[in-house]
């Protein structure tokens, strides 16, 4: 009995090992029947607490400065104002060749003489031209125009680059995981620290084939088809009397009817340039271009739920370019054909000048990762390893983005705008065929052919399998057919 009490007693070695406030060399536990012992001691445990505690929250600080650096572009720093023109003077040349010829013919404008339209006729006297309007949507009066081109051609370029900018600025690649924000330390930085030079080099060579390309399209539209506007017939005044007309009961007349033609010739030749809008082209172009660049960047429809703000933020730009054009109905510069076809141009537009400069469109893997020029870089590899490399491209936090890739950890498996693409978390697998050897995502799609991405024990390889046909299944198995 004595050896069990013997064991069951406490002894002050097991007592200082246990508790954590007591040390070796530090002063001995002060009897219960000392008051003032026991407070010195208690008073020599708070302030090793403290001490302790402000160490550790320092070491903490120190570690957690030296490894949030932020993320860093994969592309490397800003090119050299010589290196970025070697790259891109081709495209400079093509813009003021393209310029020229769209100013040329815009000053040019020839009148189309070939145009015939209807005016009036009397019904009482059969088809004979008289007082009575066949086409009242061409009679309208002329106003000036409550939003005129070149203010609309402001937004359309303006808006897309300052929202690029300051997506760039306040949102790529400046939080680490714990949302401190941080500076993106190394090299690729830009504004300031902020940013992706290659994203705002990229955004605003976007915006410039978009809108650049739909004005040019449209003037030539215009020339050769044109069409009349709402009040082309207020500004032609035509003068029809004794004046024999065409076509089928003399109800046709070619320009030469209008008032004081030959002195007019400018403002009748604009009247007859209804098709399609440029307004519409250049709103939509640029407008629509931004809400895909905040799609991509917002990562709005992705992989998480996002804000009802981001919606209404992706929204706004569109409804920008609504109101834009819905002006014109208003002080009836066009007819409503002619704005949803330059609408409809204005959206392709858009979609062209985005996928040219990014990896994808609506794929909300990679469509914020700008594609590189530099030959030395070669093409975007859609890999999962470039992939998390790009994760901080973002400028969101939300989802596991907008940070650096060694925080980066999420699932490539969604179907996208992606052609097959072999890459597994664990294995090798595809896209297609979801993640591999992750054991979360499972498919049953295969990537077959002699290119494409794949693994093969644990190597990655960019474009074909060593030898034979790859294949890169869902489940995390690579198997290669020799």
């Amino acid at each position: 009995m004595s050896n069990l009490l013997g064991r069951l007693r406490p002894s002050h070695d097991s007592t200082a090992t246990d508790n954590p406030t007591t040390f070796s060399g530090a002063t001995p536990r002060a009897s219960t029947n000392d008051p003032s012992g026991l407070d010195q001691t208690t008073s020599n445990t708070t302030v090793v607490r403290e001490k302790r505690s402000r160490r550790d929250l320092e070491a903490a600080e120190e570690e957690e400065e030296e490894e949030y650096e932020g993320w860093v572009d994969p592309y490397g720093p800003a090119p050299t104002v010589l290196q970025w023109f070697k790259w891109y003077w081709h495209d400079l040349l093509a813009f003021i060749i393209l310029g020229a010829i769209a100013l040329w013919l815009l000053m040019w404008s020839p009148v189309p003489y070939r145009k015939l339209f209807a005016v009036s006729y009397n019904p009482e006297s059969g088809l004979t031209p008289s007082s009575t309007i066949i086409y009242p949507s061409f009679a309208h009066p002329k106003q000036s125009q409550i939003m005129p081109i070149v203010p609309d051609a402001m937004i359309a370029i303006f808006v897309p680059f300052i929202s690029i900018w300051l997506i760039n600025f306040f949102g790529i690649g400046t939080h680490g995981p714990t949302g401190r924000r941080l500076k993106t330390r190394g090299h690729g930085t830009f504004l300031l620290g902020r940013g992706s030079f290659w994203n705002v080099n990229n955004g605003c060579w976007g915006v410039i084939y978009s809108v650049m390309t739909g004005a040019t399209l449209q003037i030539i539209i215009k020339l050769v088809i044109g069409g009349l506007r709402p009040h082309f017939l207020t500004v032609c005044d035509p003068q029809i009397e004794g004046v024999e007309g065409q076509g089928y009961g003399g109800l046709y007349f070619d320009v030469t009817v209008c008032r004081d033609f030959e002195n007019r010739k400018d403002l009748i030749a604009n009247a007859m340039q209804s098709f399609p809008s440029g307004h519409s082209i250049a709103a939509w172009a640029g407008l629509f271009y931004v809400s895909l660049y905040y799609n991509a960047h917002l990562k709005i429809f992705a992989n998480y739920h996002p804000s009802f703000l981001k919606l209404l933020l992706f929204v706004a730009p569109m409804l920008a370019a609504t109101l834009i054009v819905g002006s014109l109905t208003l002080d009836m510069s066009h007819n409503w054909y002619d704005i949803a076809a330059g609408s409809a141009i204005g959206v392709v537009m858009a979609i062209l000048g985005y996928r040219m400069c990014f990896a994808s469109v609506w794929d909300w893997r990679c469509n914020h990762i700008p594609l590189p020029r530099n030959r030395e870089i070669g093409g975007f590899g859609y890999g999962l390893r470039e992939m998390e490399m790009w994760s901080g491209g973002a400028a969101t936090r939300n989802g596991g983005w907008g940070v650096a890739e060694r925080y980066s950890h999420r699932s490539w498996g969604a179907p996208g705008d992606l052609a097959g693409v072999g890459a597994g978390l664990g294995g090798g697998g595809g896209l297609n065929g979801g993640n591999g050897g992750n054991g979360r995502h499972h498919g049953h799609g295969h990537v077959h052919g002699h290119s494409g991405r794949g693994h093969r024990g644990g190597e990655t390889y960019m474009h074909a399998p060593p030898a034979g046909t790859g294949v890169g299944a869902g489940d995390g198995s690579a198997v290669y057919n020799r």
